[in-house]
């Protein structure tokens, strides 16, 4: 790892390297803007094809020393088009830039169309994607990491196929579903069915004023996805790929030598009982210690076993281009992935057309047909499961016999558990299709007046097999066989189908006027009607005759069907109205009235308002002459959102088919109520409000923007109690809870270019107080708990105080009378003299208090390099290493073995070894021992590039030419000493590891 991170410094240490200055006259001068007259501070001044370069002063001045009369000098401006300037004999220069209208009117993305960036009243945030494409991103969920305030990102597993990162837009603000509602190209859909290498920008919206628009699926943020499209002018065909190696991003450091391991098993159990018989006798354990026989007496280290360095590809081919009346844009991409544990992988394959066609001035329309196939395999009891063994599995145990058959443990805890058997054999495959088609038209009915309609229609497919093989597990000692647990029968196959489809119709009406020069208005009015239709069904068999049949129609007994299906229908009407007085005052209402087929009569529909005003300080005419501020707003909003992504039905009565009755003494089937319905149940709502400043100086080389959020979601909907004597009826859901969240964002880009040195640095912050506000009774979990005034699922356990030293710290503490020295001293938090769960208490929280990012990037010449850096604070999660050593057999770290307790190291922080679960003094209660600092800074991606010159690639017809090496998640700054910080912070064993991938990769263009 050392040596990657020097190769990559060395390379880094190029961009450095000064130049030799020519000697030449001096030359002087004063730069202005063509605009307003006024001097320009900040300039690059710089001669070409050198590093003798300065920036203009304040009063827009430059001086140059050693400039030879020949010499071309280039005048660089953000927001100011380039010029260049021979000097011949000149010595005083009065030069005035032009300024750019392209940047002065950029437009970013919002709903249903577009907006002047200077015009935005809303909390917005873009991130282009120019460099995704280069990172070995194999789920485009993962693509937004770091980029945007507000935003966390966190990958919790790095399993092919499951690789997908959960997306959290200013905090978490239901106790249901979190993620953010996705538009892609207009339509509602999944962002991980996208290729990353296909997106040219990625727009989320973070508040209501933003958002409101989509109503009731809004609540917890909107992202919009725009794919790249063709230009006018153009061809360009280009190919983008990488290889390269994956490897885990931590290693657990389990005791791996059997003799080691046998000693502190029998040492945990004298701990326990010191008048027990050692579990594993002397004399075997000298034959593992004098034994030469690697399949009777081996020391498996079953990570070594099941991990390796697995390969990833990506191959990426588009051309892009148009004419006058048509662009189009097409693309294919395939990604080859194995999983750093073996029996895992997945294979994807991607295409993607845009057409975009003007028919006239007045009639254009756009057809956009995406498709993508995955093919992905995992063990057949699943990769937690194997993963699980592996964190179990003794070194004892053989992983094969020299006959190449699979070695079962014939000492100690004689599981049927097999992990590199598990990871091998059987077939647990996945596919998964899907297809896209999305068509819209725009028409101009009268001037300013646009009607544009959009038929979208989603496909999706999903299958998938299972065979459960019959294993065979042979002890070394004699040669009895028994059977691998593979999670089901042996010899038995099943089939899972499942199909999807979506149409939505969507049409909006949008009006622009601009009356009076200074007053414009903006408004638009739509409907959109969207249904789904869900169906699956699944067959299984068993009695297969062997391993080489596995086909369902193979096997003979227990034969099994089942099937469902379901509907889902979403109708809203909404409107807009954009209202800006000579670009100085802003001003937007958004109004959406949506009915779900989720909710009962008289429930159905809701209304989703939202205001927002903003005020361009900069477009007064007192900060005419305040020429370092380009640009300078407040704004505020405020708005409602919903949210109803429930299952469907929860108001109705749900009856379950194939239960029998007693019918006239003799069981008849029937069907049976198996939940309580609630016909009340209706939308979630989050009120929020959002105060922001947008600031930018100095030409556009330093931009900051600032927001504060209050997000209140009322009517959570959570499962109420219900008496006993109902039965087994399933609690109804009702709205009855609320949650808060608050805090600060902070945005801050800085770029700028000196020579052919450019350099740019990002950097985002944000805060989050999450806090339950309403809650009907405290729901209490065994580590966590929802309680009013407390974040969500709040670390609520018992508190450890230390570690008792000898007997008489035992009998002064009085509440653990069982306890030895080296046991955990737990706090008795009501004093009533007894440990038990009236002890426990709020410990941490489990949701990050503070977020960050940044993204720094700088070329010269030929040379570019970037690096990107995750980082949260405030957050605690439980370790699975220092969960249950040797819990039924189980394996222990070398950690722990290191730093528990003895009478010779009494300083130790872990207590001293035990085994049995039933021992409450030591690990085995919900406690803070098991809770660690969860807050990391990751250096998530960092990469070095080369393109060849110009001059050499005219030569051989190729537009570029770029070879780049990258490194992600190649290191990582944390307390944390479980598998991954960004883990689930609930999860124990068997967890799938974040990878470490180190690429190689080029991009070529015709």
């Amino acid at each position: 790892m050392k040596a990657k991170v020097n190769k990559l410094l060395i390379l880094f240490a190029l961009f450095t390297v000064s130049l030799t200055f020519a000697q030449g006259e001096s030359v002087k001068g004063k730069l202005t803007s063509s605009g307003s007259g006024l001097p320009l501070p900040g300039v690059n001044v710089i001669v070409k094809g050198t590093q003798n370069g300065t920036t203009t002063g304040f009063d827009g001045n430059f001086a140059l020393k050693n400039v030879s009369p020949k010499s071309v000098l280039v005048f660089s401006f953000i927001g100011y088009k380039t010029q260049e300037i021979v000097i011949k004999n000149q010595k005083d220069l009065s030069v005035s830039l032009t300024e750019d209208s392209a940047k002065l009117d950029e437009v970013v993305v919002r709903a249903f169309g577009t907006q002047k960036k200077a015009n935005l009243t809303g909390s917005i945030s873009t991130v282009k994607m120019g460099d995704a494409v280069n990172r070995p991103i194999t789920n485009a969920t993962q693509a937004l990491a770091g980029k945007a305030a507000g935003v966390v990102v966190t990958q919790n597993s790095g399993q092919p196929g499951a690789d997908q990162a959960a997306i959290r837009i200013r905090g978490i603000g239901t106790l249901g579903n979190n993620n953010p509602l996705v538009i892609i190209d207009g339509l509602t859909g999944r962002l991980s069915d996208v290729n990353a290498a296909d997106i040219e920008t990625m727009t989320v919206l973070k508040d209501a004023a933003s958002a409101a628009i989509y109503g009731s699926r809004a609540a917890n943020g909107v992202i919009l996805v725009t794919t790249k499209a063709g230009k006018k002018g153009e061809f360009k065909v280009s190919y983008d790929g990488y290889t390269g190696i994956q490897a885990g991003t931590r290693k657990k450091d389990y005791v791996t030598n059997s003799v080691q391991f046998m000693e502190l098993f029998n040492l945990a159990r004298f701990n326990e009982s010191p008048t027990a018989a050692p579990t594993y006798s002397a004399a075997n354990i000298d034959k593992f210690r004098n034994g030469t026989d690697p399949y009777l007496y081996p020391n498996t280290d079953w990570q070594d076993e099941l991990y390796r360095q697995a390969q990833i590809s990506s191959h990426n081919l588009s051309v892009r281009g148009g004419g006058d009346k048509t662009t189009y844009s097409f693309s294919v991409g395939h990604i080859n992935q194995e999983g750093i544990l073996l029996g895992t992988d997945t294979k994807n394959y991607s295409a993607r057309l845009n057409l975009d066609t003007k028919v006239s001035d007045k009639f254009n329309y756009s057809l956009k047909i995406s498709g993508r196939h995955d093919d992905t395999n995992q063990p057949v009891t699943g990769s937690g499961t194997v993963i699980g063994w592996i964190d179990r599995a003794s070194p004892m145990q053989s992983s094969r016999l020299a006959d190449g058959s699979y070695g079962s443990a014939w000492i100690g805890f004689q599981d049927t558990t097999q992990p590199l058997a598990g990871a091998l054999e059987g077939k647990n495959r996945t596919e998964y299709d899907k297809l896209i088609a999305n068509l819209s038209g725009e028409y101009e009915l009268l001037k300013g007046l646009k009607l544009k309609s959009t038929l979208g229609i989603e496909t999706e497919h999903n299958l998938r097999s299972v065979f459960r093989p019959q294993i065979k597990l042979v002890r070394p000692t004699n040669g009895t066989v028994s059977l691998l647990n593979v999670g089901g029968l042996p010899l038995s196959a099943s089939r899972g189908y499942g199909t999807r489809r979506d149409i939505t119709f969507l049409s909006t009406l949008n009006y622009k006027k601009t009356l009076g020069e200074r007053h414009n208005f903006d408004v638009l009015g739509g409907f959109s009607q969207e249904t789904r239709k869900f169906k699956s069904v699944g067959a299984t068999k068993d009695g297969l005759p062997s391993n080489a049949l596995q086909e369902i129609d193979a096997a003979s007994l227990n034969p099994q069907a089942n099937g469902s299906s379901s509907r889902f229908g979403l109708q809203s009407y909404f409107g807009r109205l954009n209202y800006d007085f000579d670009s100085r005052y802003l001003f937007e209402a958004n109004l959406r009235y949506d009915g779900s087929s989720n909710f009962g009569e008289g429930h159905k529909w809701g209304t989703f308002p939202s205001v927002s005003a903003g005020w361009n300080i900069s477009n007064e005419a007192f900060m005419k002459n305040v020429t370092f501020i380009d640009n300078l707003k407040l704004r505020a909003s405020w708005g409602e959102l919903g949210n109803q992504d429930i299952t469907a039905n929860l108001y109705s009565s749900i009856y379950d088919l194939g239960k029998e009755y007693s019918y006239g003494g003799v069981l008849a089937g029937g069907a049976a109520q198996t939940n309580l319905s609630n016909p009340d149940i209706t939308w979630e709502t989050s009120a929020q409000t959002d105060f922001g400043l947008d600031l930018s100086i100095l030409g556009g080389k330093l931009d900051l923007v600032a927001d504060y959020y209050k997000k209140t979601t009322t009517g959570i909907l959570r499962p109420t109690v219900i008496s006993g004597v109902i039965g087994g009826l399933s609690a109804p859901l009702v709205n009855l809870a609320s949650v808060e969240n608050k805090g600060f964002e902070f945005l801050l880009n800085h770029k700028n270019n000196i020579g052919d040195f450019k350099y740019s640095a990002s950097v985002n912050f944000t805060t989050n107080d999450n806090k339950v506000t309403k809650i009907a009774a405290p729901q209490i979990d065994e580590y966590s708990r929802l309680a009013e005034g407390c974040s969500i699922n709040e670390f609520y356990v018992i508190k450890m105080l230390g570690i008792f030293q000898n007997a008489a710290e035992v009998t002064a503490h009085g509440a653990q009378p069982t306890a030895q020295p080296g046991d955990i001293k737990f706090e008795d938090l009501n004093k009533d003299g007894v440990i038990d769960n009236s002890d426990k208490q709020a410990m941490g929280q489990s949701i990050p208090k503070y977020t960050y990012g940044f993204d720094l990037s700088a070329s010269y010449k030929g040379f570019d390099f970037s690096m990107l850096w995750i980082g949260v604070e405030g957050e605690k999660a439980i370790t699975e290493h220092e969960q249950k050593p040797f819990f039924n057999g189980a394996g222990i770290s070398k950690f722990w073995v290191e730093n528990s307790w003895t009478p010779e190291k009494p300083n130790n922080s872990y207590p001293r070894l035990v085994r049995s679960s039933n021992y409450v003094n030591n690990a085995w209660r919900p406690s803070s021992f098991l809770l660690q600092d969860a807050s990391f800074l990751r250096m998530k991606n960092i990469q070095l590039g080369y393109s060849l010159p110009d001059a050499f690639l005219e030569k051989i017809h190729i537009n570029k030419f770029r070879i780049y090496i990258n490194a992600t998640n190649p290191l990582t700054f944390t307390k944390y000493r479980g598998l991954d910080p960004e883990k689930d912070r609930f999860g124990g064993r068997g967890a799938y590891s974040n990878v470490q991938v180190y690429s190689l990769g080029f991009n070529i263009s015709l």
